[in-house]
């Protein structure tokens, strides 16, 4: 984010950004939030929003100048979304609720795709990092 922010040409579009996103609504004054708020907003603005400027996801336009490029290629091929988890012992069944696609894989010890109920995770409930619920 901070060499988006250097970039003279991006900051009339940096600052509608920011706007957009945050709004006209107070600032939080707890820390943790803020830091959550602003981490957020640099993931949005990087990865998901088109800029007009330079006819691109920022973050693609910037990997093209960084030593790290095969994370960031990784990153820019992730899927975020929401998904619905169906399946068995050995294979689950994600639907995703924003694109419907269904992707089948193989239950991960280390992964908790349980099926059931939605839950979700907030990281920064009662500033304490409360995990899944």
């Amino acid at each position: 984010m901070a060499e988006a922010a250097r970039m003279e040409n991006l900051q009339p579009e940096l600052a509608r950004a920011r706007r957009d996103f945050f709004g006209a609504a107070d600032a939080d004054h707890d820390p943790l939030r803020q830091l959550a708020a602003e981490s957020r907003f640099a993931e949005w603005y990087l990865i998901e929003r088109f800029s007009e400027v330079l006819g691109e996801e920022p973050l693609r336009k910037l990997a093209r100048g960084m030593v790290d490029a095969p994370h960031t290629d990784a990153l820019l091929r992730s899927t975020v979304s929401v998904f619905v988890v169906e399946g068995g012992e050995e294979l689950v069944r994600l639907r995703d609720l924003q694109s419907r696609d269904v992707l089948d894989m193989h239950r991960l010890p280390m992964l908790d795709l349980s099926t059931g109920p939605p839950r979700h995770r907030d990281p920064v409930a009662g500033g304490r990092g409360q995990g899944w619920r």
